[in-house]
């Protein structure tokens, strides 16, 4: 089963180099909550892939696999995302926690992807969120670092 995401926010990409590259996915608060139903549905199988749809005209397909993440496609096609089931976890416990809490723990998570010669072969898949805590001082870092067992 194919599914649809039209998301608030549009997605960009960021060349570093001919190697190196990123891909930025803006979320907003108000996306959280269906965006997690998607993709627990990939993540448990009830859907093969999401379409993540956005104004500007273009789209993100996601699938989930067991292998490590991937990235297909470039700037003038549609980019599909193959991303691997611990990724997909980590993007759930990231965007879970901002739902409980109504405000995401940090203002971006990371996941690499291997891409292809031709795009590009390092990638990195980064979700943004709309709004999360502020950073922590450098006192209440020290102190934190000093509780730990």
């Amino acid at each position: 089963m194919k599914r649809h995401l039209r998301l608030r926010q549009p997605f960009t990409t960021q060349r570093f180099d001919a190697r190196s590259w990123a891909v930025e996915l803006s979320i907003a608060a108000s996306d959280v909550v269906p965006l997690v139903c998607e993709m627990s549905l990939l993540l448990f199988g009830r859907s093969d892939q999401l379409s993540l749809l956005f104004d500007i005209g273009n789209k993100l397909i996601v699938s989930v696999v067991d292998s490590s993440s991937e990235i297909a496609g470039s700037d003038e096609t549609p980019m599909s995302l193959r991303l691997g089931r611990r990724d997909v976890e980590f993007m759930m416990s990231f965007l879970l926690t901002w739902y409980r809490d109504g405000v995401a723990e940090t203002n971006h998570i990371d996941i690499e992807l291997v891409g292809s010669p031709l795009a590009g072969e390092d990638c990195t898949l980064v979700i943004q969120a709309e709004n999360s805590r502020p950073p922590l001082s450098g006192d209440e870092a020290e102190r934190l670092l000093r509780d730990m067992p």
